[in-house]
């Protein structure tokens, strides 16, 4: 899964390097869209509040989630405090804790994850990557 997603990421910042202009111009412009486009399983877009729209990052996390076998890979603009893109990254739905560890105090302890969607801070068992959020229920396949 994420082989292909930080292929996607490296091609993304090689095309932002040779015309950073026309790649904002892009990734930035997002068009309306009917609810069946929005209730995709992979396809992430977004509700403004006058209706659902998708960009160019929603359609390419959708793609690259069904040539990973269902799995919620992460493509992610990175912009500056004027919205000007700095680069783009791969950013998985769960992170590791750098502050919560796990594990019963006989044995082995790893690191705890974090949702990146409700910021939950949970253990999995022997550290394993997790299925779905134990708060919210979030998964990648189904986000």
């Amino acid at each position: 899964m994420a082989t292909l997603a930080i292929s996607v990421v490296d091609y993304l910042n090689d095309a932002l390097l040779a015309d950073h202009h026309a790649l904002a111009a892009l990734m930035q412009h997002r068009v309306p869209c009917n609810e069946s486009l929005a209730k995709h399983p992979t396809i992430q877009v977004g509700d403004d509040g006058d209706g659902y729209r998708v960009g160019f990052i929603g359609l390419l996390n959708g793609l690259v989630s069904e040539l990973s076998g269902g799995k919620y890979p992460q493509v992610v603009m990175v912009v500056d405090d004027e919205l000007d893109i700095v680069r783009f990254e791969y950013r998985p739905l769960f992170e590791s804790s750098t502050t919560v560890t796990c594990g019963d105090g006989s044995g082995p302890r790893w690191p705890a994850y974090v949702c990146r969607l409700c910021g939950a801070t949970f253990c999995t068992p022997g550290g394993t990557y997790p299925r779905s959020c134990d708060a919210c229920g979030t998964n990648e396949a189904s986000r």
